[in-house]
């Protein structure tokens, strides 16, 4: 049987492999059936899930996996394969749709693979403008590390994105009291034609822009400048309508969604992270994911058609390895577009 170690290391040649453009090695649904194997055998509870769907100990496609619904595990904790060592890290999920989050464990392994599909994200996608250089990342967040005193470097996608892709002006900024200088921020960027990175969640920059809108005022983006949104808005921003957001957006900052605006998808309780590149309106879904879009039966919807959203994630081998999110979408030729919550 394949340890989680060397799965991990198969997983780590693939994201290379995506890298370099390459072919890999090892087969997505290989990976995925060596991490079903390894549950099968170890976890009592999956076992038990699997011989009431009949699923076997050894599949041979990601479809066969048991798909957990995320809203079972509102109040609880996702189960993880590897015991807690004190090495990893426990996160609970914000719980703005039901107000109800969830707990869950990764453990030190998975902080490695996620880090390196950060870096291959950014390589190929969300940065690919500013390389071979750096790029001045400006995050409005208050990030974990204001609220955990568990909290390392390598626990933040955000610390990750600045170490790979930031320059020695990046920074991270609390924008509800120093909202003036991050207007000052992008204004001497627009000024001076050198581009900024914005980045942080929906509900920030929610606030960001109605702050700017009760003023009256602008802070536009330069034309090399990007925004990138981590989503959120929910119920925790200024904006209860999307549309309402986006317009705002391109008023007070100068974003149009399609040239200089990437928007993630990415839960808590999945390791991967979605988004759009610049210039694209629809998630691109790296080799590391499998994302399906079924009925309520759980019958593979028709490309065009909604559906519920289940991402199979290989980030996730220590978790749950097939998730449906809770999501409605639409899977195109183009790539995934998320609607939003049933």
């Amino acid at each position: 049987m394949t340890r989680l170690e060397e799965i991990d290391r198969k997983i780590s040649a693939l994201m290379e492999a995506y890298l370099h453009d390459r072919s890999a090695e090892t087969s997505f649904d290989e990976i995925v059936g060596n991490i079903h194997a390894l549950h099968y055998a170890f976890s009592p509870s999956y076992r038990a899930r699997c011989n009431s769907l009949g699923v076997p100990a050894a599949i041979t496609r990601a479809e066969q996996v048991p798909v957990a619904s995320l809203s079972k595990f509102k109040g609880k904790e996702v189960p993880c394969m590897v015991p807690n060592d004190g090495r990893g890290m426990s996160f609970r999920t914000s719980g703005t749709s039901t107000g109800i989050p969830t707990t869950i464990y990764r453990d030190q392994g998975y902080f490695a693979i996620r880090n390196q599909s950060v870096v291959c994200q950014g390589r190929k996608q969300w940065f690919s403008r500013y390389l071979p250089g750096k790029v001045t990342l400006i995050f409005l967040d208050a990030a974990n590390r204001n609220n955990s005193p568990m909290f390392r470097d390598d626990y933040s996608v955000l610390n990750t994105m600045r170490t790979a892709f930031g320059n020695g002006e990046s920074r991270f900024i609390r924008h509800r009291e120093e909202h003036d200088a991050v207007v000052s921020i992008i204004d001497r960027s627009r000024a001076a034609d050198r581009p900024i990175v914005l980045v942080g969640p929906s509900y920030h920059f929610s606030e960001f822009v109605a702050e700017l809108a009760a003023r009256n005022a602008t802070a536009l983006l330069g034309p090399s400048s990007l925004l990138m949104d981590s989503g959120g808005l929910k119920n925790r921003g200024r904006h209860k309508d999307t549309k309402a957001y986006l317009n705002d957006l391109t008023t007070r900052l100068g974003v149009v969604p399609g040239r200089n605006y990437v928007n993630t998808y990415a839960m808590t309780e999945t390791g991967c992270q979605l988004s759009n590149a610049p210039g694209t309106a629809y998630k691109q879904v790296p080799p590391w994911v499998r994302a399906r879009v079924v009925d309520d039966q759980g019958a593979p919807c028709k490309d065009g058609q909604a559906g519920n959203l289940v991402l199979v994630d290989l980030l996730n081998r220590a978790n749950l390895l097939a998730i449906e999110t809770g999501d409605l979408a639409v899977l195109r030729p183009e790539g995934l577009e998320v609607l939003g919550r049933r």
